[in-house]
């Protein structure tokens, strides 16, 4: 027997029914993945720019920041250290220090 669309398939199902059914499936999942696609897409744009924010807000902290001079530092410990004249707290510092290597 034959339907609008030709011979019907096996199980008395039309040929032309199963074709809108397949195509249906098909048009549903591209529709799908161009939403997943796009949802993508706008989370990528969100994370860009919130990263572009955090850069400009870091920006203006390291202006603010006073990085130390760690050299220098480790001299005036040094000279400090060979002097006896460590605070009680650097001592006990030095001694966890020295523990912990």
């Amino acid at each position: 027997e034959r339907g609008a669309y030709g011979a019907q398939g096996e199980g008395g199902v039309d040929i032309g029914d199963a074709y809108r059914s397949r195509k249906e499936e098909l048009e549903e999942t591209i529709r799908r993945k161009k939403m997943e696609k796009a949802e993508r897409v706008k989370r990528k744009e969100d994370q860009v720019e919130t990263f572009e924010t955090m850069d400009e807000s870091f920006a203006e902290l390291a202006h603010l920041l006073q990085f130390r001079d760690k050299e220098d530092e480790r001299v005036k410990k040094s000279v400090a250290r060979k002097g006896g004249t460590l605070t009680k707290d650097e001592m006990e510092m030095d001694a966890w220090d020295k523990e912990m290597k």
